[in-house]
């Protein structure tokens, strides 16, 4: 079995610790969160949906960035861009010294997996927070996009590890699978219910009768 990460795709080991320094080592470890949903705390249940939000877009990786139209015609300029391949690459070296890498990256992805479903209890809980706005549901559908990523990533680097020569269960490709696909769909729904209880609040405020003075 190897044991040291080299050469995925081509991209030299000295190369990704480089590219995590330039970024300025924004590959994060993810964190227990210490959210707390207790709903007679005087903190609006809408914080608990911002920083729950938070916690799903930590990834022990740097945040892959997109580049606009207009830097691709300009070639690209400024920074160095962290493509997803570098995030693959960047992980894998992360995770090469641990002597089961495989079970290392599946507590990484339970731990996303879990502030992903706290995150659908605070959404639920936020249905009932005063002055909601459909900048919140944007923040669900945000943290959903981030939720897709991870996933990709998680299963690119179970394939890399097992191309590389790590005993690798196909059951656990499959279960990572269906487990992000399941807390995407369940936020998903979520999202779309948070956005007809605004819509609804609305349709109310409008519809109730407004006093008028005495004429």
């Amino acid at each position: 079995m190897r044991s040291v990460f080299t050469g995925f795709r081509g991209v030299r080991l000295i190369g990704v610790i480089s590219l995590v320094s330039i970024i300025g080592g924004c590959a994060i470890i993810p964190q227990n969160s210490n959210t707390s949903y207790n709903r007679n705390a005087p903190v609006a249940e809408r914080d608990y949906l911002s920083e729950a939000v938070s916690d799903v877009k930590i990834a022990p990786w740097p945040k892959p960035q997109q580049v606009s139209f207009v830097a691709r015609i300009a070639g690209g300029g400024g920074k160095p861009r962290v493509t997803r391949a570098d995030a693959i690459d960047a992980y894998l070296v992360s995770i090469q010294t641990a002597s089961n890498p495989m079970q290392l990256l599946a507590n990484d992805a339970r731990t996303n997996l879990a502030a992903a479903d706290r995150l659908d209890r605070a959404a639920v809980n936020a249905m009932s927070a005063s002055r909601l706005s459909m900048n919140d549901v944007a923040l669900v559908e945000d943290a959903i996009v981030a939720l897709r990523e991870h996933g990709q990533i998680y299963t690119a680097s179970v394939k890399a590890l097992k191309r590389n020569g790590f005993s690798v269960d196909a059951t656990a490709l499959n279960g990572l699978r269906k487990d992000y696909h399941a807390v995407i769909k369940q936020l998903g729904k979520t999202a779309d219910k948070l956005a007809e209880q605004i819509e609804h609040d609305r349709s109310q405020t409008f519809a109730t009768p407004k006093h008028l003075p005495d004429l």
